[in-house]
């Protein structure tokens, strides 16, 4: 495929000393690149809203403001910007890093301090990524996401390890419909339901209005989200509660609150009846759960 020349590409990076070094350092390659820099992630979205076009994005993780990750996430659940390779420029590079970038839809990341060359070099070996980027293409995920979402049953409470799996086929299709056609936050969601219904499944758990209620604000999130992709709109962001709804309850569930052998007693603790307990956990705030906590034996 032809790629024009110059790409457009956007730096943002709030450290005017590191923009000019990138500067600089690009400027022996100006036939490929036509670049602009802005100091923050405001200042790099009002520039896309305002019509400016980009075909590379290089950002830096942390700023001032908005981070480089919270602009990732603006970009991927956008219909006008999904597509649009984002590549770090960043110091913060371990392999948690890399795998929490890639996670959210980052195309690659490169690690500070780096050159001109260097950065010309990594985008040629990045060149498919760009070009697929580039290819005009009818994105039909929401017409094709509609019809798996509804094959997950819409019940008050799942009564069985069969309804558990019905869910789980079609939140895997959810899935891999998502990360194919690049909305890789709702992919990560789905991830994330999907590893926390296995763990459901592998306890064999036999309480689950937990888990039923998990699913369904997973539900109720992604028909929002279709919705909004449906009118052209970004998706909302995921909840941030859902992280830690899903790592409480499967505390909760390993710890065995939610299967028939429950908690481990202590002879010298009151312990609730554990489904008790787990309805009471949905209405006690941080400060009550821990009171809690230190009555009950996990």
């Amino acid at each position: 495929m032809y790629v024009k020349k110059p790409l457009q590409l956007l730096h943002v990076d709030d450290s005017s000393v590191l923009r000019k070094t990138i500067a600089r350092g690009l400027e022996p390659f100006k036939e490929h690149y036509e670049l602009t820099q802005v100091e923050s992630v405001d200042e790099a979205l009002h520039l896309m809203a305002s019509g400016q076009k980009f075909d590379i994005i290089l950002t830096d993780w942390l700023m001032n403001g908005k981070s480089g990750l919270q602009f990732l996430c603006l970009l991927k659940s956008d219909p006008a910007y999904h597509h649009l390779p984002v590549f770090f420029l960043t110091s913060e590079y371990d392999s948690n890093s890399l795998i929490i970038a890639v996670t959210h839809g980052a195309s690659g990341i490169l690690k500070k301090p780096t050159s001109g060359p260097d950065i010309h070099a990594y985008i040629q070996k990045k060149m498919s990524v760009i070009e697929e980027s580039m290819m005009p293409k009818e994105d039909l995920f929401v017409v094709q996401a509609k019809p798996i979402l509804n094959e997950i049953p819409r019940i008050q409470s799942f009564k069985s390890a069969n309804d558990l799996k019905l869910s789980l086929e079609a939140i895997q299709k959810f899935k891999t419909k998502a990360a194919a056609f690049k909305w890789p936050l709702l992919a990560d969601y789905s991830q994330k339901i999907e590893d926390t219904i296995q763990l459901t499944l592998k306890l064999e758990a036999n309480l689950l209005t937990p888990i039923t209620r998990l699913i369904n604000e997973y539900q109720s999130c992604m028909d929002q989200a279709l919705t909004d992709l449906e009118y052209g709109r970004p998706h909302q962001m995921m909840c941030e509660n859902i992280d830690k709804n899903l790592k409480n309850y499967q505390v909760n569930l390993e710890a065995g609150w939610f299967t028939n052998r429950g908690p481990q007693e202590n002879s010298n603790e009151v312990i609730l009846p554990w489904a008790t307990a787990v309805e009471l956990q949905q209405h006690l705030t941080p400060e009550g759960l821990e009171i809690l906590r230190q009555y009950l034996k996990r």
